[in-house]
């Protein structure tokens, strides 16, 4: 069968900041996930703690797993990554990962999000640059002691936009690396330096950092929680997709 053709399960670990949201975050990613990856969708799949969201629909599927960690971050998203698939074994071997704040603006095949996108090369020149974001933002001292387990030549790879991953190489990540106490766990930094993913440099992605409504006619947004309080943002957004914030 040809890989156009294939279906792709897409996983969305959820917080349960998303009901502190009115879940209007995840409303939008499963509205552009419908409106512009049909093509290639297999099934929704949402791991949380929070009860099923109705107004999402009956098509989504639902799995009850909560943020147990408390050292990191990433660590509750690898352990629902890999909760979904120890636990759905239907599972679509390729699959993509896809975060409620995040959404796509155009018609996409698999072929559009298959390859992964990385942002920066971690080496002699560039680690004064990392260094200098490690000082501003726990992110990025994680981010720098993840990489520093591969050494120069690993890669940041982008977190604003959904990724792909592979169940099996997923699993020997999470038997590798000690997610459960370490920290230092950005999850896919991690994973394709794992896995020596080659990917591309970043493209077609736009993140919204104040509420910006020109998205230069990029594929992939990403936002912050800035953009959810900007109003003009908001009302853009609804009737750019067709929905209602509650």
């Amino acid at each position: 069968m040809a890989e156009e053709k294939q279906k792709h399960d897409i996983v969305i670990p959820l917080g349960v900041k998303s009901y502190q949201q009115k879940n209007n975050e995840i409303l939008i990613a499963v509205t552009s996930i419908r409106k512009f990856c049909s093509s290639w969708l297999n099934r929704i799949i949402i791991v949380t703690q929070i009860n099923p969201i109705k107004e999402l629909g009956d098509d989504i599927v639902w799995l009850n797993h909560g943020d147990i960690y408390n050292h990191d971050k990433d660590a509750n998203i690898i352990g629902k990554i890999r909760y979904t698939i120890e636990n759905v074994p239907d599972l679509t071997e390729d699959f993509m990962m896809w975060s409620d704040d995040q959404f796509v603006t155009k018609e996409t095949n698999w072929s559009d999000c298959c390859v992964p996108r990385y942002m920066k090369v971690y080496s002699p020149e560039t680690r004064a640059y990392f260094d200098d974001m490690a000082k501003k933002r726990t992110w990025w001292r994680r981010l720098r002691k993840c990489l520093d387990r591969f050494g120069y030549g690993a890669k940041l790879w982008n977190p604003h936009i959904p990724m792909p991953l592979n169940k099996n190489k997923f699993i020997e990540m999470c038997k590798k690396f000690p997610y459960r106490t370490d920290d230092g766990i950005t999850i896919y930094s991690l994973y394709f330096n794992f896995i020596k993913a080659e990917g591309k440099p970043n493209f077609d992605e736009f993140h919204c950092q104040r509420g910006e409504t020109d998205w230069q006619g990029c594929r992939w947004v990403g936002f912050f929680d800035s953009s959810m309080r900007n109003v003009t943002w908001r009302n853009y957004v609804q009737k750019f997709f067709g929905i209602e914030f509650k």
